[in-house]
């Protein structure tokens, strides 16, 4: 949280926002992607459920738009959005995980 909350703030006072969000967003989907393929390494018996494909396709698509963003040099706006958004519901995600973590006094993931 304090990665995207530096971010944020460093990209608005250096005017790189646009630069530093699709490398982040880059990062996030890669850290699920290869969490999720660690945990199904752990697993003896492996049930593949539609939530889990989703979430991967859906992290698949964003690092095809990020890095498609960063190699078109920035020149579609939007794509730009796109990379925003994809900021912004990583963010609000992140901030309910940890809102559900600390509710319930959750203090590891297994």
């Amino acid at each position: 949280m304090i990665l995207y909350f530096s971010i944020l703030i460093i990209g608005l006072i250096l005017h790189k926002l646009p630069v530093l969000i699709p490398l982040l967003n880059i990062a996030v989907a890669l850290l699920i992607i290869v969490y999720w393929i660690q945990k199904q390494l752990r697993i003896d018996q492996h049930f593949i459920e539609g939530r889990e494909m989703l979430v991967l396709g859906i992290e698949t698509l964003v690092i095809a738009t990020a890095i498609y963003f960063v190699n078109t040099a920035h020149r579609y706006h939007w794509l730009k959005i796109i990379q925003f958004w994809i900021f912004g519901i990583h963010l609000v995600l992140l901030l309910l995980f940890i809102v559900f973590m600390l509710t319930f006094k959750m203090n590891r993931l297994f």
